[in-house]
């Protein structure tokens, strides 16, 4: 009489077959949330400036302005996410509307949390009655805020407005 054994298990080529399919699924599950935790980081940007155009709001009615003129060389006003908190008391950071401790923690939270990798990941602009900030988001794109309540997203930095005080609005930065 002949005998067959029966092997109960698996054989090489399916366990390899599926840790490759576990494999296949696991960098899937991991490419998704790794755009969810930019997605949320993004929105926590955006619900940052919202809040800091709020209190500028704010400001403005309790002071009758915005204080010192920030605009910088070029149309995208100063990179402020890195010199928001200078120490300096001479320094247009520590002056106006830029001197309040809530907008200096809104903007320092935006910096952190952008994933944007361009040089100025945060912009400020000001004179004593109009205000923009702009942040760069993990899309390539930026979004805006300012003093007439626009909040705006698009696809490059602004190249309109002037540097001495035209320009200031997100309006005019992105016609």
């Amino acid at each position: 009489m002949k005998t067959t054994s029966h092997h109960s298990g698996f054989t090489l080529i399916e366990l390899l077959v599926v840790i490759a399919i576990i494999g296949i699924l696991a960098s899937v599950v991991l490419a998704s949330l790794n755009s969810a935790r930019q997605k949320g980081r993004d929105a926590n940007v955006k619900s940052n400036l919202a809040n800091l155009q709020t209190q500028a709001a704010v400001y403005f009615f309790e002071h009758g302005t915005y204080g010192v003129t920030l605009t910088g060389s070029g149309a995208n006003g100063l990179s402020c996410g890195t010199r928001i908190n200078e120490t300096d008391p001479a320094s247009p950071f520590n002056q106006g509307l830029w001197s309040d401790p809530s907008i200096k923690a809104m903007i320092t939270s935006a910096f952190n949390n952008t994933v944007f990798s361009g040089n100025y990941k945060v912009r400020c602009r000001s004179t004593g009655s109009s205000f923009a900030v702009m942040v760069g988001l993990s899309t390539g794109d930026f979004f805006c805020v300012d003093s007439d309540g626009l909040k705006i997203e698009r696809p490059a930095w602004p190249t309109g407005g002037g540097t001495t005080g035209a320009g200031v609005k997100c309006s005019d930065l992105y016609p």
